[in-house]
């Protein structure tokens, strides 16, 4: 169990607001979450609402179909998955160029030096944030 102060909280909000607009998301962007009950859920999720993005909680026992379906209807920009819920996102939509504004997401949202993430740009402007 990771336990954080709300001092910490605040701290990693913060980042990932930061984070987020370092990737070029504006107020009003959606952003999918398909990650498990976490600490990093909760971060990414109010860092979501601080930046004026919308978040989109996805249950994680969703399929990948069902998944692309909600991708494909909510227009989001950005999906924040943990690692074997990354895989849900269909290999097809994944496009390997990576940006480097993407990149500063990733070195603004996770720093913790367990955990690694790679966030891969997908069609259509969307990006998938794999971590491991």
């Amino acid at each position: 169990v990771r336990l954080l102060t709300w001092q910490q909280l605040d701290e990693a909000v913060d980042a990932a607001a930061r984070g987020f607009a370092a990737a070029g998301l504006v107020p009003g962007y959606r952003v999918v979450l398909l990650m498990a009950n976490s600490v990093d859920f909760v971060t990414s999720y109010l860092g979501c609402l601080r930046a004026g993005l919308v978040a989109v909680p996805l249950n994680t026992g969703l399929t990948a179909p069902e998944i692309a379906g909600v991708l494909e209807d909510s227009g989001a920009r950005l999906v924040v998955a943990d690692g074997a819920l990354a895989g849900k996102v269909a290999d097809e939509d994944v496009n390997d160029a990576t940006t480097e504004s993407v990149r500063a997401f990733n070195r603004a949202v996770f720093t913790r030096p367990d955990l690694e993430s790679i966030i891969l740009p997908v069609r259509d402007g969307l990006a998938v944030c794999r971590r491991t």
